[in-house]
C-alpha cells in the first residue's frame, strides 16, 4: 500500500495494493478494497465501502471506474521500490552534533 503526502487515514481498513492519493481523507469504519486507488484530495466517507480494483475520486469519493487487475502487480512493485528508496536515503544519513552547528 502507498499513502501519499498529507493523506489522513483514520480508523479504516485499507487492503493490500492500494494507493491513497496526496491529501486524500479516508474516514472511520470505511474500507478500501484490494488494488484500489483513491484520488488525491478525495474523501472516503465514514463507513463507505469501495470495491476491489476501484478508482475513486471526488468529495465525497465516488467510484469512477474499475481498474484492470494487472495494474495491481505494477502498484505492488512501485510501492516496494518506494520503500527501497527510503532505505537507501536513510542509510546515507549521519548524526549531526548540535554543538558543532553553533
Amino acid at each position: 500500500m502507498t499513502i501519499g503526502h498529507l493523506a489522513m487515514v483514520h480508523g479504516c481498513h485499507i487492503e493490500p495494493g492500494c494507493l491513497i492519493g496526496m491529501s486524500a481523507t479516508v474516514l472511520s469504519r470505511s474500507r478500501v478494497g484490494k488494488g484500489s486507488i483513491v484520488g488525491g484530495g478525495a474523501v472516503v466517507l465514514e463507513g463507505q465501502q469501495l470495491p476491489e480494483f476501484s478508482l475513486a475520486a471526488g468529495v465525497p469519493a465516488k467510484v469512477k471506474r474499475t481498474l484492470e487487475p494487472d495494474t495491481f502487480e505494477a502498484r505492488l512493485r512501485h510501492a516496494a521500490y518506494y520503500v527501497e528508496l527510503g532505505r537507501r536515503a536513510a542509510s546515507g544519513l549521519v548524526a549531526v552534533d548540535r554543538a558543532s552547528l553553533a
